[in-house]
């Protein structure tokens, strides 16, 4: 009888596991300050997200704080964590690339609130001098 017992229960925890798993991406997010002057270089998490969650939806998750602005095309984004970027006073911004699981990364050609997050992606941040 007890062997039965711990059959069904490790039976529900699989479906569990299964059920769980499912509806849900496993992404990264690597943020790079290097280039900011504010002597930390960068931040990494991982984090579960939901199905359909956008690359700024692993920010928000991650991150202490994300300055922003809604433009036409998407969320603008020029802080991350109190380290702000001004393309108008020193002609800085944050680059957003992605990178599939095992790729190598990719210039995003779309805002971070419109990239829809698949399993296994780092979301990368890079601050970005011109010139």
């Amino acid at each position: 009888m007890r062997k039965s017992a711990i059959s069904a229960l490790a039976s529900v925890c699989m479906l569990m596991l299964v059920f769980n798993a499912a509806g849900s991406v496993h992404a990264s997010v690597e943020v790079d300050y290097e280039d900011s002057g504010s002597g930390v270089d960068w931040s990494y998490a991982d984090k579960e997200m939901p199905d359909g969650s956008t690359a700024m939806d692993l920010l928000n998750a991650t991150c202490n704080s994300v300055a922003f602005d809604w433009l036409e095309w998407g969320a603008f984004v020029y802080g991350i964590n109190g380290h702000e970027a001004n393309w108008e006073l020193d002609s800085t911004w944050y680059k957003f690339t992605y990178q599939h699981s095992g790729g190598q990364p990719i210039e995003s050609d779309v805002f971070l609130s419109n990239y829809v997050l698949q399993d296994g992606d780092t979301i990368g941040m890079w601050w970005q001098p011109v010139g």
